[in-house]
């Protein structure tokens, strides 16, 4: 498989207007409104699709509800970046049920994190444009962490280069050096039965624990999914 070659959306402008959407679970409305008044306080506009209301069981509406939100955000050309509210689960549903000739031709930063990372890969891979591992609107509305926004403005607001530093005052670098490589967990269940719509290369997943008390615990967390893997014909020896 050869190297995906990605472009960048164009950057979200100060003023401009984010749409909010939850592909996953259900988030409880507070945690919306918290989150759309936090980013109104920051000078953007906020459209609050009204999908991210619905509630069936954990996820927030049907698949097709959810998907058609999405597809709502990025057809609507006064819409200038997607969040979703929330991860969890359920987002994996919803691959074969979006438009990717719609999203490709309509480019916009989307980001979240956790279940919402087989998104960000399927449209990075099917559309060619970057998407964002960033924040969800669960965290703007349970922290006042600034350092969260500002690196979110920094990346999808100023980027003028593909190579950006981001500040983490606090944290002590063991080793500093350079890491790349696919986020494992939330992607390995995708491998089996869907490379049509999120193609894989071979790839050599690798697993990092804290420590040795949990080294037990953590083979036999991940040892499905590295079986999944070898069965997919996707791990690399």
């Amino acid at each position: 498989m050869t190297a995906l070659t990605c472009s960048f959306p164009p950057a979200l402008k100060p003023k401009g207007t984010i749409g909010i959407v939850s592909p996953a679970r259900w988030a409880p409305p507070e945690w919306i409104d918290k989150s759309q008044r936090f980013l109104e306080a920051q000078g953007y506009n906020v459209v609050v699709h009204a999908q991210n209301y619905l509630q069936q069981g954990q996820l927030a509406g049907n698949d097709a509800a959810r998907a058609e939100a999405i597809m709502d955000m990025f057809a609507d050309n006064t819409i200038d970046a997607i969040m979703c509210a929330r991860g969890g689960t359920g987002a994996l549903n919803l691959l074969d049920k979006l438009n990717y000739k719609l999203i490709k031709e309509n480019p916009k930063p989307f980001f979240g994190f956790s279940d919402i990372t087989v998104l960000l890969h399927a449209i990075t891979s099917r559309c060619g444009f970057v998407t964002y591992h960033g924040p969800l609107g669960w965290n703007f509305a349970n922290s006042d962490d600034a350092r969260t926004l500002a690196d979110l403005q920094t990346v999808i607001c100023e980027r003028k280069d593909k190579h950006i530093k981001l500040q983490y005052p606090n944290v002590e670098v063991v080793r500093a050096g350079k890491v790349e490589g696919r986020s494992f967990a939330p992607l390995h269940p995708i491998t089996a039965g869907l490379s049509d719509i999120l193609p894989f290369e071979k790839w050599s997943p690798v697993h990092v624990y804290d420590s040795k008390s949990h080294f037990a615990k953590a083979v036999f967390t991940f040892a499905p999914s590295f079986a999944a893997l070898n069965a997919s014909g996707h791990a690399a020896s």
